[in-house]
């Protein structure tokens, strides 16, 4: 750890409440449950670190989301992101409650296929689909491949003639909106690497021109970011949809039949605003009603309400339904600061690490207990940066202030530009060794993201129903796995 770091920095906290979402998460006797069975034992019965799901909640927001929708456009369709967690029991709920499936490669595609998917119900997303993967979706006859570039698409008319099946596009659009959220998730703006622009329309048409009946144009595609928690954003894309579409057929000659508006929908992974502490995307101030109103008025308004309206929510459905227990299994103190070191680290959380992301911590084991008391917290990783605060923003704040004293007056500002997570979390006096601790809000991407880093298998994934039973719906991988598709050496 550099040396500027050597002292623990003044302590910023989120607050510790609230936290209960009861039945997933509540407070039972002192300990935190999850549909009525204690984290402890569930951590007991299949180790640690473990996810937990919960089934119904899942059901729950597709519900929630299904029914805002309809409010205010009557032809909408939910197209569940599977980047967002593509576990097949996750797949095969989704499917059985109604939704269809957004992929982003070839291997999304075949799981889809293997959860029960039809393949007009997919929509394929990709800036850099290959070959094999365009001709698979065109052979299949998937809903929409969403184009990302005049390349593609010509590539796609090419293919289609090959195959001897019209291929279903949609055009990907870029907004040049920014949502206001983390920029690695960020995808609406000219100068990411996402779709095509406005300008390229002619070159667009006239492919569409020259392939004919081998390209059957189904939609127009736009997405502005993960995690938007204005409404006026949505509002805003919901308006540069309607744009779009006028620019598309104006210079296509097509109709578009069908709009779809991405993701973006945001979760509350801070219940309550913690300025100072996380970034405010990290609090989401709308729901599913606003949003939904905010983004579907001005298409209905613009485009009629025969217009098709396709969405792509992942984060939002399945997000607040998992939680991860990881167990303390080292503490100590040094220089005034008191350290929990955790069996998970940025193995189990990729986004904690790679996006600074925020999961809120309870110490399920003590989860009646006070949680008042500053704790640095860390993995199990041979990385100093396997930390669940922001060390390198600490360090370039640190750094900033050592090379230009004069900066002191704003060091504050300072941290709240460059430090996005807090310096310490807020957790009992007591907490210790063998403690389960419980972050929540980690169903989307952290199953999809775990490494084999430093030799961690990757933990088992539980999921409880509407009773409360849980079951087993991924296995914890054995030493041996990681080493099942190694040839060794030397070669036999």
């Amino acid at each position: 750890m550099p040396a500027s770091l050597q002292t623990a920095p003044l302590a910023t906290l989120v607050p510790a409440d609230p936290w209960r979402r009861p039945p997933f998460p509540d407070l039972t006797d002192g300990r935190l449950t999850l549909r009525g069975q204690t984290a402890d034992a569930l951590a007991a019965r299949y180790g640690a670190p473990l996810f937990v799901f919960d089934g119904p909640g899942i059901e729950a927001a597709l519900a929630r989301l299904r029914a805002a929708l309809d409010r205010h456009h009557p032809n909408t369709r939910i197209a569940y992101a599977a980047k967002a967690c593509g576990l097949r029991a996750v797949l095969e709920l989704m499917r059985a409650a109604g939704a269809d499936i957004e992929v982003n490669s070839g291997g999304e595609l075949e799981k889809a296929m293997l959860a029960g998917f039809r393949p007009d119900q997919v929509v394929f997303n990709g800036v850099a689909k290959t070959d094999a993967d365009l001709t698979h979706a065109i052979r299949l006859g998937v809903g929409a491949i969403n184009i990302d570039s005049v390349h593609e698409l010509e590539r796609a008319a090419a293919m289609a003639g090959d195959v001897g099946r019209p291929a279903r596009v949609a055009l990907r659009l870029v907004p040049d909106l920014t949502g206001g959220t983390a920029p690695g998730q960020e995808t609406g703006g000219a100068a990411t690497k996402f779709g095509c622009t406005p300008g390229e329309l002619p070159a667009l048409a006239a492919v569409l021109a020259g392939a004919g009946d081998r390209i059957d144009l189904v939609g127009v595609h736009v997405h502005a970011g993960s995690q938007i928690t204005d409404a006026a954003t949505f509002a805003a894309v919901g308006q540069r949809v309607v744009d779009l579409v006028r620019m598309v057929t104006a210079a296509t000659g097509r109709a578009v039949p069908s709009v779809n508006v991405g993701g973006g929908l945001p979760v509350a992974y801070v219940a309550a605003p913690a300025p100072g502490a996380v970034p405010d995307y990290l609090h989401a101030g709308i729901g599913p009603d606003e949003a939904a109103s905010a983004l579907l008025t001005p298409i209905r308004d613009g485009l009629g309400e025969a217009v098709t309206v396709v969405l792509e929510p992942g984060r939002s459905l399945v997000a607040g339904a998992a939680v991860l227990l990881a167990r303390v299994v080292n503490a100590k103190a040094r220089d005034g600061a008191r350290w929990l070191l955790l069996d998970a680290g940025f193995n189990v959380l990729g986004d904690q690490f790679g996006y600074k992301w925020y999961f809120h911590m309870v110490n399920a084991t003590r989860a009646g207990a006070s949680h008042d008391t500053p704790f640095r917290v860390g993995g199990p990783l041979c990385d100093g940066g396997d930390v669940f605060f922001d060390v390198d923003g600490e360090s370039q704040v640190a750094a900033l202030l050592a090379a230009m004293p004069a900066l002191a007056e704003r060091a504050e500002d300072l941290r709240r530009l460059l430090v996005r997570l807090p310096t310490h979390r807020a957790l009992p006096l007591g907490s210790t060794v063998g403690d389960v601790l419980c972050l929540l809000d980690v169903g989307a991407y952290a199953v999809d993201q775990v490494t084999h880093y430093n030799g961690r298998p990757a933990p088992a994934v539980v999921m409880l129903d509407a009773d409360g039973a849980d079951h087993l719906v991924r296995r914890r991988e054995t030493v041996m796995d990681l080493m099942v598709h190694d040839a060794g050496w030397p070669p036999a």
